[in-house]
């Protein structure tokens, strides 16, 4: 087994013999599920970081 952490707040748990991941787990994400479609005051920079961290556009 090996886990592997990344940039997205992911743990992914991987099968070392096969290569396949087994599990991905995730941490909360502070703007999970928020719809920011239409939204004027952000610039593109603050639109792509509330992306990752959940948004939906």
């Amino acid at each position: 087994m090996l886990l592997s952490g990344g940039i997205d707040r992911t743990i992914k748990l991987w099968d070392v013999g096969t290569g396949c991941c087994i599990r991905t787990l995730m941490g909360d994400r502070l703007y999970e599920g928020m719809n920011i479609q239409g939204i004027t005051e952000l610039t593109n920079a603050q639109k792509a970081t509330v992306k990752v961290l959940g948004a939906l556009s």
